[in-house]
């Protein structure tokens, strides 16, 4: 579908093409309501985790969350986020907000004061995806970490240039030995 080129000049491929990207629009339209719904139906049980999950799961790259949801969803994340809410509780909210497309906007009001380290090191863990937690721990926001896949690409060390020439080293050594051989071929020659 998405290689029909609107010039062609076969009209039953241009009616297909159309009927498709129709049917496409509307699924699409489907599952965002479905999604939303979801979402909506999450909050009005009070389970926050299970809605940050849903919403970090975007049923298409082009969704948005509508902004009265988010707003819903950030006052049930942010009245969790409290010193008197369990260690294990706080864990899982940290790594559900860390995903949820919220994350930045979570204003949590404090760690628990007797925070084992597993929680602080999970916190600062995500200071960089969620910025309350860095301004709580007192700890500059780092950059959120790579990906895993370009975290495991080896990076590709080059040879520096020498100064004032537009080639590297080797192409200079290179043409280096050519000329040497070229200069040894003419002296042998009789």
């Amino acid at each position: 579908m998405a290689a029909v080129d609107p010039a062609s000049k076969d009209p039953r491929v241009l009616e297909y093409a159309t009927t498709l990207r129709g049917v496409l629009e509307r699924r699409v339209a489907a599952e965002t309501e479905r999604w939303i719904s979801e979402i909506r139906a999450a909050l009005a049980a009070n389970r926050t985790v299970r809605a940050l999950r849903l919403a970090a799961r975007l049923p298409d790259p082009s969704a948005r969350l509508p902004e009265d949801l988010v707003v819903a969803l950030l006052e049930a994340t942010n009245r969790e986020l409290v010193p008197e809410t369990p260690h294990d509780r706080w864990m899982v909210l940290i790594d559900a907000v860390a995903n949820s497309p919220i994350r930045r906007q979570v204003q949590a009001a404090g760690l628990p004061e007797d925070a084992p380290p597993e929680l602080l090191e999970l916190a600062r863990e995500h200071a960089g995806r969620i910025p309350s937690l860095g301004a709580l721990l007192g700890v500059t926001m780092a950059a959120p970490p790579k990906p895993e896949i370009l975290a495991k690409v080896p990076r590709v060390s080059r040879r520096p240039r020498k100064e004032g020439s537009g080639r590297d080293r080797r192409t200079d050594s290179a043409t280096t030995s050519r000329d040497q051989h070229l200069a040894r071929k003419q002296d042998a020659a009789p």
